[in-house]
């Protein structure tokens, strides 16, 4: 059942540490502007230390748009889409073949415009009609 945005905390906010935990897990701090509305104010003293959840983070204010939706994302039986399988075995050259030296979304960032550009080319020129 997909949450719409109205359901989940959302707050101006910069990740102002990013640590690797012994136990393989990251550990991601997280400082948010001055929160006013007092209705996300609620939401976000509802959460509770310990409680697993999702992160979700974008550069922009997410919308109900932005959400995927995991129906039809997923095909039967995938527990992971397409593209989060490519992030993750990205992840992994990056760690084991790169050396996880660096940004690693620099480095996703770069591998994706090289593949979009290796298929663009790969494309009929379009028609001057």
């Amino acid at each position: 059942m997909s949450k719409t945005i109205d359901e989940l905390f959302q707050a101006p906010a910069q990740i102002t540490k990013i640590e690797t935990m012994s136990d393989g897990g990251v550990r991601v701090v997280i400082d948010t502007q001055e929160l006013t509305d007092d209705e996300e104010l609620a939401k976000l003293f509802r959460l509770r230390k310990g409680d697993l959840g999702y992160f979700l983070f974008k550069g922009s204010e997410i919308k109900n748009d932005d959400l995927p939706d995991e129906k039809e994302a997923l095909e039967e039986g995938e527990s992971k889409t397409p593209s989060q399988r490519l992030r993750n075995a990205l992840y992994v050259y990056w760690k084991n073949v790169k050396g996880g030296t660096g940004d690693f979304n620099g480095f996703y960032r770069e591998t994706m415009e090289k593949y979009i550009s290796n298929v663009k080319e790969k494309l009929p020129p379009k028609s001057e009609d």
